[in-house]
């Protein structure tokens, strides 16, 4: 019986670290725009998405034409509100997605 119990807690306790690590990820949006070619445009429009309520930090990846953005647990941004900062910026938004945190900049905050 007390085997029984035991095994139950620890597949329970390893079913909510694996829904934590999950959700964790959660909170990282990519943001693909087009015409962003020079630092000094890109950091207008990093300003800008820093001001967001929830915005935790942007990185952008110049070259790839991407902001990545992490928020707050349990904030979700919207893809409209997103959009017209670039686009009132003079830039094309291309796309907005959920993520994981990428690679490149978890190498970066360590």
């Amino acid at each position: 019986m007390k085997t029984t119990v035991l095994l139950i807690a620890v597949g329970i306790s390893t079913v909510l670290i694996y829904a934590a690590v999950a959700f964790a990820g959660e909170n990282h949006y990519r943001v693909d725009v087009e015409g962003m070619n020079c630092p000094f445009c890109a950091y207008g429009i990093e300003k800008k998405l820093e001001n967001l309520d929830g915005v935790e930090k942007v990185d952008v990846e110049l070259e790839a034409g991407q902001f990545w953005l992490e928020v707050d647990d349990g904030v979700t941004l919207s893809q409209e509100t997103v959009s017209d900062i670039i686009r009132n910026a003079g830039f094309t938004f291309k796309d907005m997605t959920q993520h994981e945190e990428p690679e490149s900049l978890r190498n970066n905050s360590e």
